[in-house]
């Protein structure tokens, strides 16, 4: 899928991303290190191996890779050691030059590669065509459709992918793989040894008998057609659902290209107690995480459960934007529109 540019590359097992992250981590990093980040990602793992998260801003394709450039650029190396490694999960944008020319490591975590939202699917895409060659139209269209990942466009070897079931097969599975140079999988390897040691066999063998004995390449490419097509779909509800009912001048969200989730962007500065401030010792830095806490909790109260951005935040205590995730994966469909009316009225 991914043909490396590079020719020493090499796939080991793993029992599921966030394991294989919990090991690279430990492989690049000691202790006191600084891993760079998107500004909102998955951050716990980082922090409980001692390990120093900082983010780096971004737009609406993801990671920017200026304000990447910069903070390496002007790195105090006299206050601690400049960062090795890039942890990101990637939407598109491209890294490869920036890390080459600060020899960093990029951690490619990107579950959600196969869950594309953007593409034009019809009948002959989700395998309802008359022969094989429809068939074959329907992969070659998917895969041209794809947004190159960074595996796909390494040269030397520096970036570390890994790839989980739990976002195209199923989450109970715990299974996924890493994709590196033949070094780093060395260390992989050995690190699982005295660790989680692999992947259990009933799941080996599950996972044998759909992609290799009954799919094959090509079947495991349709399904992955019709899953993108779902979510779309889904995708499109929650989408309908947040423009009837949110109000624009204080939501703001951009639609998503990939993946299962629908950032909002609350505009915190319209409300009443900001707008008509007249307390001196109002904690306007402390309102966001306020209001984010007791929007969420009012949420589960009347039966939606979305999810507060500090749990992404390597800075919670100073973000500055207050943002709110939902997902359109868990709920049933029909109740897709009904969750953004709720949201809306808390």
């Amino acid at each position: 899928m991914h043909r490396p540019r590079y020719s020493d590359w090499v796939v080991c097992l793993a029992c599921s991303s966030t394991s294989a992250l919990d090991i690279a981590y430990p492989i690049f990093c000691n202790r006191g290190d600084t891993v760079l980040t998107e500004c909102y990602t998955a951050v716990e793992g980082a922090g409980l191996q001692g390990i120093r998260v900082q983010g780096v801003a971004m737009d609406a394709e993801g990671l920017r890779p200026d304000a990447l450039d910069e903070i390496l650029r002007i790195w105090d190396t006299s206050a601690s050691s400049k960062p090795r490694v890039l942890y990101t999960i990637p939407t598109g944008q491209n890294q490869t030059g920036i890390a080459e020319t600060h020899d960093l490591i990029v951690i490619e975590d990107d579950p959600y590669h196969f869950l594309r939202l953007g593409m034009q699917f019809d009948d002959e895409l989700n395998g309802q065509g008359n022969g094989g060659d429809s068939v074959l139209t329907a992969i070659d269209r998917f895969q041209a459709q794809a947004v190159p990942s960074y595996l796909s466009i390494d040269r030397s070897g520096r970036v570390v992918r890994l790839d989980s079931t739990s976002k195209i097969l199923a989450p109970g599975l715990r299974a996924g793989w890493v994709t590196a140079s033949s070094q780093v999988i060395r260390k992989f390897v050995a690190y699982q040894e005295v660790s989680t040691v692999g992947i259990n066999g009933p799941t080996q063998l599950m996972l044998w008998k759909l992609l290799d004995e009954t799919w094959g390449h090509e079947g495991f490419l349709l399904w992955l057609s019709n899953l993108s097509r779902q979510y779309q779909l889904r995708r499109d509800m929650l989408l309908r659902a947040c423009e009837k009912y949110l109000p624009r001048g204080l939501v703001s969200w951009n639609c998503p290209q990939y993946g299962m989730f629908l950032w909002l962007q609350l505009v915190y500065r319209q409300h009443p107690l900001l707008r008509h401030q007249t307390t001196i010792d109002f904690n306007v830095k402390a309102f966001p995480a306020e209001k984010e806490i007791r929007i969420v909790s009012r949420a589960l109260e009347h039966g939606v459960q979305v999810t507060k951005v500090s749990l992404f935040s390597p800075s919670p205590k100073r973000q500055g934007m207050f943002y709110i995730r939902s997902t359109s994966a868990a709920a049933l469909a029909k109740d897709l529109s009904a969750g953004i009316k709720l949201l809306s009225d808390v």
